[in-house]
């Protein structure tokens, strides 16, 4: 599986988070977007909405962010619920 590289996590409102980044390909490189369902900090990666995993090129200051990310989604869901 490729590694999004150049990744940022944003939140787009109140309760929707993405993640942009590149796709390194053959010929060049594909920007990708996620909506994020969920946060996996073991594999540095995200689900999307879409069921898709989508693995990030590793960084403490990125894993840092996917914590952030993973709590405020578990947050909104408990809000949900």
């Amino acid at each position: 599986m490729t590694i999004l590289t150049f990744w940022e996590a944003r939140r787009l409102d109140a309760v929707t988070w993405e993640v942009t980044g590149v796709l390194p390909q053959r010929a060049g490189s594909l920007p990708v977007r996620v909506t994020v369902d969920r946060v996996d900090l073991k594999q540095c990666a995200v689900i999307g909405t879409d069921g898709d995993t989508y693995l990030l090129e590793y960084s403490p200051d990125g894993i840092s962010a996917l914590a952030l990310v993973q709590a405020d989604l578990a947050e909104i869901r408990a809000v949900q619920s």
